[in-house]
């Protein structure tokens, strides 16, 4: 993902994210630089996906990085990530779930987790706290998120499963290769 100049290098991350999101959407992200070293790449609109049984979902991504001047390139380097997979294009409290990590930016720095319980299990007050928590977590990949809505949320994905599993796990060692954090191995 490094690159030859700062341009490249976000040219390459952006390329990296776009073929991972192909697995479940033929939208881009759009990239935006913010200011001299801050980039935006996001999906301008919540992206409608599908589930293997036809229920529409709909899918935020939004990531803001900077590049670092390194011997020989640029690097990336991720300041905030957001990833929402919803029932509804309004994301109303953060979606089904969705995963946040924004360090600088209001009082919960640590990456972290947001649930939507959908049934009425009775206990309202609960399902009041569990759409107000911000679960803990260890920073989490846009690979992992993406693997995460087909095995478990039965998303269809757009490519065939030797293709998608082999970009996903092509990107996550990518991306696990170049990390300045420490990324699990998931299979």
């Amino acid at each position: 993902m490094p690159g030859r100049t700062a341009k490249e290098a976000i040219q390459n991350f952006a390329g990296f994210l776009n073929e991972t999101l192909s697995c479940v959407t033929d939208t881009c992200l759009v990239a935006f630089q913010e200011s001299d070293n801050k980039y935006k790449l996001f999906l301008k609109d919540p992206v409608p996906i599908s589930s293997r049984s036809g229920h529409r979902f709909y899918l935020s991504v939004v990531q803001t990085c900077t590049v670092e001047k390194l011997e020989g390139g640029f690097k990336v380097h991720t300041l905030y990530y957001s990833y929402i997979f919803s029932d509804s294009p309004a994301f109303a409290y953060h979606g089904v779930f969705s995963y946040h990590w924004h360090p600088d930016e209001f009082n919960v720095r640590h990456p972290h987790l947001h649930l939507r319980i959908t049934p009425e299990l009775g206990y309202p007050e609960i399902e009041r706290k569990i759409a107000k928590a911000h679960y803990p977590t260890s920073r989490v990949c846009i690979e992992d998120f993406i693997l995460l809505l087909i095995k478990y949320y039965d998303i269809q994905p757009l490519l065939g499963g030797a293709q998608w599993s082999r970009i996903l796990r092509k990107n996550r060692n990518a991306f696990a290769k170049g990390a300045t954090w420490f990324v699990t191995h998931n299979k």
